[in-house]
């Protein structure tokens, strides 16, 4: 692909976001942004400088940064038009994107986006798939622009790994979450926690979570354990995560 080619990329949610501040950076593409949300599309198109229009006649590489329970039906709509197609889903196969001449791609961003301007993007891993000549091209440009490390896997093997994403990431969030509600109610301070938070990331890298753990359940200190769920009181869900977890270490280590 060369920079001054035009591109349709599909939505106006934080990763389309993001992709404009990555392609923008040095106008990598002319790009045609749309999607079902005119207000925000157009806010975008004004915010970056958008000004290329579409034109039903134009054959494109189309990047669907939709919701993963929308991609199929929204490249149905646009298969009239697309060179190639791009969803960047770690849980949707390439399959469900229609076949076009040159194959498509798929580049799962094992990262959460916040805020748009904030991601860098040669440090997020990205999950690569492809079918066609075109869609390896594609996903050869996107490299060379975000200068980051890349994965090739199948589909089945993506989305492992993005169920295994699902673990490390929005279930370490939601228990920090829970830690904060508990600490809220109690009067405690929450911010004092996030450095034993820090350390515990690092030594997740280095030496290992098998090394890492620590707490009662490493011990089974069964007192510990007994005071802890007394002290949780009449929450029954914090509970039962208390009691699975502990359970699942107890068996891994004593």
């Amino acid at each position: 692909m060369q920079p001054t080619d035009k591109i349709r990329i599909i939505g106006s949610g934080k990763l389309a976001e993001s992709l404009l501040i990555l392609f923008g950076e040095k106008r990598y593409f002319d790009i045609i942004l749309l999607g079902r949300n005119a207000e925000k599309v157009q806010q975008l198109r004004s915010k970056y400088g958008l000004t290329a229009q579409d034109d039903n006649s134009l054959q494109t590489p189309v990047l669907l940064c939709v919701p993963d329970a929308q991609i199929e039906n929204v490249a149905q709509q646009w298969s009239d038009q697309a060179s190639l197609f791009v969803h960047f889903s770690g849980a949707t196969s390439i399959n469900v994107l229609p076949k076009t001449s040159g194959g498509n791609a798929v580049c799962w961003p094992a990262q959460s986006f916040g805020d748009p301007a904030s991601v860098v993007w040669k440090d997020v891993p990205l999950f690569i798939e492809s079918d066609g000549e075109k869609g390896a091209q594609f996903l050869e440009t996107f490299l060379e622009i975000t200068a980051a490390q890349s994965f090739a896997l199948s589909s089945a093997e993506r989305q492992k790994m993005h169920m295994t994403a699902v673990f490390m990431n929005n279930f370490v969030n939601h228990l920090a979450w829970t830690a904060r509600e508990y600490c809220l109610t109690n009067n405690l301070p929450f911010e004092a926690l996030l450095p034993m938070m820090e350390k515990t990331v690092a030594m997740v890298k280095y030496p290992g979570p098998d090394v890492a753990q620590t707490g009662p359940a490493r011990r089974n200190d069964q007192y510990t354990m007994q005071l802890h769920k007394d002290l949780i009181g009449d929450q029954p869900e914090m509970i039962e995560i208390y009691e699975l977890l502990s359970k699942q270490i107890i068996q891994r280590y004593i």
